[in-house]
């Protein structure tokens, strides 16, 4: 089977003598290679075998996630709109916390915090609100 002005070479692939055995053909990607395009594809069987997984997969998302089959999409962008604004809300709720400690620890001279949960980054975020009031508080990650 070729395909009107495409370039044909060795494809390693199963020949078929007429297009109609080939059945469904599903194209996966195409990507630009030196001076061509490598084309992915599935087709008959596999092809079916593909959609259907894809297809159960994308059902198992919709559920996860209360949408309609065909806005999943649309319901992961929410979900991800959601989650960045999550995150803005806890780092705010963060610096409050760390603003609330140094100033707690204003005038304590060297103390040792334990503070439970902190990543790492949150360590060094609450040493730096620390130090921006000129006393030296050192803190342990608790996890």
């Amino acid at each position: 089977m070729t395909f009107p002005g495409a370039d044909c070479c060795a494809c390693c692939g199963t020949h078929v003598r007429y297009p109609a055995q080939v059945g469904l053909v599903k194209l996966l990607s195409m990507q630009k290679l030196r001076e061509g395009v490598r084309i992915e594809l599935v087709c008959g069987g596999r092809a079916f075998r593909y959609l259907d997984r894809a297809l159960e997969q994308n059902i198992q998302v919709s559920r996860l996630l209360s949408a309609k089959v065909f806005e999943t999409g649309a319901a992961v962008e929410r979900l991800l709109r959601e989650n960045e604004s999550l995150k803005s809300r806890l780092l705010a709720l963060e610096e409050g916390r760390f603003a609330a400690l140094a100033e707690q620890y204003r005038q304590a001279g060297d103390v040792l915090l334990f503070e439970a949960g902190l990543s790492p980054t949150d360590c060094a975020d609450c040493a730096t609100q620390c130090s921006t009031l000129r006393r030296a508080v050192r803190l342990l990650l608790w996890r």
